[in-house]
């Protein structure tokens, strides 16, 4: 379980949505604290101001003093580098929710320093801000995941889902997929998704993980690794 610290940036991000959010991820891990950055000045902020209350939530209010300049997603960056080197032991992961692509730079200076990032955003988000974090999460893949029965991870029942997406499009006519052609379909579907990121050294090596090797079937053709979903 990790502890999680959730940054948001509240101008990209909408209050009604963040329950879920923050039910997704205490699913699986602990959140440790949530800070919500903005204008709240401003008419269409209001309704964080209240949430921000009844969650117990760290506000941060940066009132636009200059057109055209965004306050609040400079005081973001400024606390995610003072948790980053002055409070790095209290947390393990960070939740950047956010559909700015501004914060790419950001997500991949903690993933640089051990800090695991996930995403949370709308569908509009950026690719580059998507693919520097660990993981993305579109609001209806969050609603979707919390919809099912507690057990693997989000990210884990999302790499399960891609592995067998991908090995459909590469079936030959036995039912069986050449593993360097799933592994080609998985980039193409998922740009961000590495297996290293899941603790295997080789592509291969993600079917063979105690929690999947049930899941799928290898097998060796002449000089070639064949894989299946398993019955």
């Amino acid at each position: 379980m990790k502890r999680t610290i959730c940054l948001i940036d509240a101008e990209n991000y909408s209050a009604k949505k963040l329950s879920e959010v923050t039910k997704f991820i205490q699913r699986n891990d602990n959140l440790v604290e949530m800070r919500v950055y903005g204008d709240f000045s401003r008419p269409g902020l209001k309704t964080w101001t209240k949430y921000a209350t009844s969650k117990n939530m760290i506000l941060v209010d940066e009132p636009g003093a200059v057109a055209g300049k965004n306050s609040s997603d400079i005081s973001l960056v400024v606390d995610a580098m003072t948790l980053l080197y002055e409070r790095r032991h209290e947390f393990d992961q960070v939740a950047l929710i956010t559909s700015d692509s501004d914060f790419a730079v950001l997500a991949r200076r903690f993933r640089k320093n051990g800090v695991d990032v996930q995403g949370f955003g709308e569908a509009k988000a950026p690719e580059n801000f998507r693919m520097a974090c660990n993981n993305y999460w579109c609001y209806n893949e969050v609603v979707e995941e919390n919809k099912r029965p507690h057990g693997l991870s989000g990210p884990l029942l999302k790499l399960i889902k891609l592995l067998k997406k991908a090995i459909q499009q590469n079936l030959n006519a036995d039912g069986w997929a050449m593993t360097a052609s799933v592994n080609r379909s998985v980039r193409s579907l998922n740009p961000s998704i590495h297996h290293k990121r899941y603790g295997a050294k080789k592509f291969s090596d993600l079917f063979r993980r105690s929690d999947l090797r049930t899941m799928f079937e290898l097998r060796r053709v002449g000089d070639s690794l064949q894989v299946k979903i398993a019955c």
